[in-house]
This record gives C-alpha cells, sequence and structure tokens, in this order.
C-alpha cells in the first residue's frame, strides 16, 4: 500500500508543479477535482452493506477488551513529532530550493517527487529489511536516515544539497509508516485493528499540521539551511540515545 500510495505521490507531485507554472498557485488545487469520478466510482460500484454483515462487526468492537486503545498511547504520542520530523520537506523544501534559485515550480516537483522512489524502495522492503535487523533497529535506522536528509539539506547550502537530503528524506518515510502500522497491529486485539491503525494516522496528521507552525518561525528567524540542520541535529541525539537504550518502547 505504501509503495502503491508513492507511486501515485510521483505523478501527482509532477502534476501539481506544471499547473503551478501554468496557473498560478492556485493551479495545483484543481487536483482535488479528482474527488470527482473517486465519488462516482463508490457510488455505483461499492457494494451496499447489510445488517448481517454490520452487526457482528460492531459486537467485535464491543467485546474487545477495555483499553486496548488507550494502552498504546506511547506509540501515538510518538507519531506527533516523527510525523513532523517527517513532514520537513514536504511543507519548506520548496522554500529552500526557492532560496537557492531553484523557482520553477516544476522543476522543483521534479525533485520532490524524485524522493517517492526511494519511498517506494523503503515501502517495498519494509519486511525484508525488518526481518533481518529487527524492529528496533529499523526505528533506529528511520530516525538516523532523517537525521542524514536534513542535515544534507543544512549543511550544503545549495540545491543539489537540498535535493540530495529531499531523495534520502523519501527513504525514511517509506519505512516509517508500515513500521508503525505493524507496531499497532501486533500490540492490539483484531477486534479494534481498525480504530487503531485509524488513531494512528489521526495522530501524524496533527504532526504534520503542528510542522508549518513550530518550524516556520524558526525558518524565518535563523534561515532555510540552519533550520534543517538543527532539526536534523535534534533528530541525531534521538536516534543516538534510541540506539544505546537497552529496552527500547518498539521491541
Amino acid at each position: 500500500q505504501g509503495a502503491i500510495l508513492s507511486a501515485s505521490g510521483i505523478v501527482s507531485l509532477v502534476a501539481a508543479g506544471g499547473l503551478a507554472e501554468v496557473g498560478g498557485w492556485r493551479g495545483p488545487f484543481s487536483l482535488f477535482l479528482l474527488a470527482l469520478p473517486m465519488l462516482g466510482l463508490v457510488l455505483f460500484s461499492a457494494p451496499a452493506a447489510s445488517r448481517a454483515s454490520v452487526t457482528p462487526g460492531a459486537s467485535a468492537v464491543e467485546a474487545a477488551p477495555k483499553g486496548a486503545l488507550l494502552s498504546q498511547w506511547p506509540y501515538y504520542v510518538m507519531m506527533v513529532p516523527m510525523s513532523i520530523a517527517s513532514y520537513m520537506t514536504a511543507a519548506h523544501l520548496s522554500f529552500v530550493l526557492a532560496g537557492d534559485g531553484m523557482v520553477n515550480p516544476l522543476t522543483q516537483s521534479i525533485v520532490m517527487a524524485a524522493s517517492m522512489i526511494l519511498n517506494i524502495v523503503g515501502s517495498a522492503y519494509y519486511a525484508r529489511i525488518n526481518a533481518r535487523i529487527g524492529r528496533r533497529w529499523v526505528f533506529v535506522t528511520i530516525l538516523a536516515v532523517f537525521a542524514a536528509a536534513d542535515l544534507l539539506i543544512g549543511l550544503i547550502p545549495n540545491a543539489v544539497g537540498s535535493a540530495i537530503g529531499c531523495w534520502v528524506a523519501g527513504l525514511a518515510g517509506g519505512l516509517m509508516t508500515p513500521f508503525f502500522v505493524n507496531v499497532i497491529l501486533d500490540r492490539t486485539p483484531a477486534q479494534v485493528h481498525g480504530r487503531a491503525v485509524g488513531l494512528m494516522y489521526t495522530t501524524g496528521f496533527v504532526g504534520n499540521f503542528l510542522n508549518p507552525f513550530l518550524i516556520t518561525p524558526l525558518r524565518t528567524h535563523i534561515g532555510n539551511h540552519p533550520t534543517f540542520a538543527a532539526v536534523g541535529a535534534a533528530i541525531a541525539v534521538a536516534a543516538l540515545i534510541q540506539a544505546a537504550t537497552k529496552r527500547s518502547p518498539v521491541t
């Protein structure tokens, strides 16, 4: 699922850049019109749910142990800073590239879309990587790769460094989603899997929402590249602490 979403992201990012070049910054918002044919598919192809198919599910949810979701609060809380970190390039890279002289929207979108290739790789090979090094070290790897990406953008003050950092961040992003989905699924009963994963995405979107409010003031105060360097250094410290901790919260 993660790999397919990333593949579609390549198309949508490049399309958004082309639309911005033709129609200005409002152009990419026309992509939301794709919801209309999707609505048609849902209305005419999705089967109607019967009471027989709904009632057992509702009973199963009610039969789930109390506190099944509440007991996983550390992972949901962890999703917020992780999502803030993963949203760095999506929210701020266009400003960094523009500051480096790469102002063409289509060129920017191609640079950012290229990161999706490594995102696909990370998602597609998550299971193999997890089987080889274990869940704890996958988490350390995600943190380390995010740190490396931000440090590359922060310490190489030109568009080339920013592009390479963006691509590296794609690998961590590809690993991150299946990592947290599997952690949540393994730690919750089957009756609440739908709600458990839904809450995980909710807390992730909270992090995405907070990122501009937390990072933009810093970026406007100290500059584009220094901000990425500071965030990368903070994530690197988190990766070192996680690597040195004998009892990991994700094992």
